[in-house]
Formats: C-alpha cells, sequence, structure tokens
C-alpha cells in the first residue's frame, strides 16, 4: 500500500491496452456493450469539443474540455459526441489494488498537466514494440510514475463548481493549442470566436492560465519541438514547418531564447 494515498495501492499499477487519443467522428458513441465489457480501469481526459456520458443512474453528465471519467468494471457510461464540437479526449487503461472506490468522474483543476501527463503516458506507451506491450507498459518506471501523478491529483483536487462564463470557451482554446501548436488562428479571432474585444480576452487568458495568449502558443511550440527533436529523426527544417514557423532560422532563434541551445544542441544533449 502506498505511504502517500491511503485510497489507491500503487505497488502493483499497471498500464494495459489500449491507450491512445481520439477525435470522434459525427455520428460516433459509446454503447452499453463496451461499458459491459470492460474488465480493466479506464480513464478519460476530454480535452476538446463536446459530448454527454450517462452513468449507471441514469445521469447524464456534459463532456467538454477538462471533464475526466475513471471507469471501472461494472460501471455504465454510454457516451456520445456533438456533430457540430467533436468531442477529443485521451484514454488510458490500467489496473491496480484500490482499498476504497474513488469517484467516477472528476472535472481536473490543471488541465494544462493532466493533458501533457496523459499524452506523455500514451506516447511512451506507443514506442513499445507490440509483442512486449504488456511488460514494456509495467517496467518503464517514469510511465507509471506519471499515471500515480494524474490518479493522486484527481484524488486530492475536489471538482470545481464556480465556472466563470468564458471559463470553457478558454479551456478548449488552451487545449486546441497544445494540440494544434502549428495553429496560425489569430488572437483577435479567438477574441471573436468568445464574444469579447481582444485586449479583453488576452486579460481574461493571463488570468486563467497565467501566460498571455501568444507566450501560451509559443510554450506549447517549443514543448513540441522539444518532443520531436528528441523523438524523430526529422529535420530541424521539417520541425519548423510542422510548427508553423516561417522558416528554420525563426524557429531556431525562438527554440534558443526558451532553451538556452539550438535545435542541433538539444538533440544532441538528447542522444
Amino acid at each position: 500500500m502506498s505511504s502517500i494515498d491511503p485510497v489507491v495501492s500503487f505497488n502493483d499499477l499497471a498500464i494495459t491496452h489500449p491507450c491512445g487519443s481520439k477525435t470522434a467522428e459525427p455520428g460516433w458513441g459509446r454503447d452499453r456493450e463496451t461499458s459491459l465489457a470492460l474488465r480493466d480501469h479506464e480513464l478519460w481526459l476530454v480535452w476538446g469539443g463536446r459530448g454527454w456520458m450517462r452513468d449507471r443512474h441514469n445521469q447524464t453528465h456534459e463532456l467538454r474540455p477538462g471533464f475526466c471519467a475513471w471507469m471501472r468494471p461494472g460501471g455504465i457510461y454510454d457516451a456520445g459526441t456533438s456533430d457540430t464540437q467533436p468531442l477529443g479526449f485521451t484514454y488510458i487503461h490500467f489496473t491496480g489494488s484500490f482499498s476504497t472506490e474513488p469517484p467516477e468522474f472528476f472535472e481536473v483543476a490543471d488541465l494544462a498537466f493532466t493533458d501533457l501527463a496523459t499524452r506523455r503516458i500514451i506516447e511512451s506507451i506507443d514506442r513499445a514494440t507490440p509483442d512486449r506491450w504488456g511488460e514494456s507498459a509495467r517496467a518503464n518506471p517514469a510511465t507509471l510514475t506519471l499515471l500515480q501523478a494524474v490518479l493522486l491529483d484527481l484524488l486530492h483536487t475536489p471538482a470545481r463548481q464556480d465556472r466563470g462564463p468564458h471559463e470553457t470557451a478558454l479551456t478548449t482554446l488552451a487545449a486546441q493549442m497544445r494540440h494544434d501548436p502549428a495553429s496560425s488562428i489569430s488572437i483577435a479571432q479567438m477574441a471573436e470566436d468568445l464574444g469579447v474585444s481582444a485586449a479583453h480576452f488576452s486579460r481574461l487568458f493571463r488570468q486563467r492560465f497565467g501566460k498571455s495568449p501568444q507566450q501560451y502558443r509559443v510554450a506549447a511550440r517549443i514543448e513540441r519541438a522539444c518532443h520531436e527533436l528528441k523523438e524523430s529523426s526529422h529535420a530541424v527544417s521539417r520541425i519548423a514547418d510542422l510548427l508553423g514557423y516561417a522558416d528554420a532560422f525563426a524557429f531556431s532563434k525562438q527554440f534558443k531564447q526558451f532553451t538556452g541551445r539550438s535545435p542541433s544542441a538539444y538533440r544532441k544533449g538528447q542522444s
């Protein structure tokens, strides 16, 4: 039993197949048969779009960015997507011992952390070879530590009830920046979508995330660039193009401003 938390035992925590990220197509749904077939725990984090989930008590939950479901065997989790705002979510299957029954539904307090952690878990699992998938997942301490951190964060963070009128839209825009850092949507367009002036939008965004929209976008690009430099063999010019930079020079200049190293030097230091 973990000495950190009395609810979750991390001694036998293991990640199981499948794990991934999904953008739902129009008409997509999770049916009752899928819920009844669940044999392990499944964690959903919604990072984009809209949808719904109906539980065993026939209560319907709105799926929106920041919503998290901790599903387990015996539960009912029928779900569907909005056709106009397709649901985007990450999902992770895992097993473990639980001395008490954790809650099923959460609204994460820090979507940026939970989104980043779940994406890193999935990326780590994706690198495991198919014939050693389960063994590789269990043997990777960093991956299991990330999952442990996500679960502890959920258990220790009460659901937020006081969402402001623009909270959902701001959270959605931030999630879109992280998932598509190459997007060229302007601050003016984001403000227009929210129905406020550009100046007011920037104030709201900074109050919510501690950064201006432009700073947040750049941070998302640098984070993705670090991942590409470490995990891919793409040329620096190709990474610059993937992240929406005008050219490799502009990318290298901004990367060095943030990390203190050129992209090539960063990649060499990771090898």
